[in-house]
């Protein structure tokens, strides 16, 4: 039986693609300054959130090089996963990515969703994170 998170059989490509965006994530946490840029604290749980979801990046850049979505890392020549590497790399530094603390990050999802989120949204969380929204119970499960 297929895991659930399992998503058109790339599993171990996401891994690797995931593992690619470390640099992306420095430069954002440098940008930063290693600040959740919704509670202003320095933190080590920071997480980058992508305003454009990570899937939504990947299957862009399949589609764009068309490939098809295979079941390992190991069904792409080298030469396709350096270009699937390169593009997404470069769809990275196309958007903006965001430190949040690992809670904060929870909260986000949980009231926004996975899929399709937008620079927007996190707009709008951040700006009711800041007029106090969210109650003081689900503050202090937080931290």
């Amino acid at each position: 039986m297929e895991n659930p998170n399992w998503n058109g059989a790339i599993t171990s490509l996401n891994i690797a693609l995931r593992e690619s965006t470390k640099n992306w994530k420095f430069k954002t946490l440098i940008k930063y300054e290693y600040r959740c840029a919704v509670t202003g604290e320095r933190a080590n749980d920071l997480q980058i959130h992508h305003t454009e979801s990570f899937a939504a990046l990947r299957d862009e850049v399949l589609k764009e090089l068309n490939f098809n979505k295979r079941k390992n890392k190991k069904d792409y020549t080298n030469d396709e996963l350096q270009l699937i590497f390169s593009r997404l790399e470069q769809k990275h530094d196309e958007i903006i990515g965001i430190p949040l603390r690992k809670q904060v990050h929870i909260l986000f999802h949980k009231i926004y969703g996975r899929k399709n989120n937008t620079l927007e949204q996190f707009l709008e969380f951040k700006r009711r994170w800041d007029n106090r929204e969210f109650n003081e119970q689900l503050a202090l499960d937080l931290f």
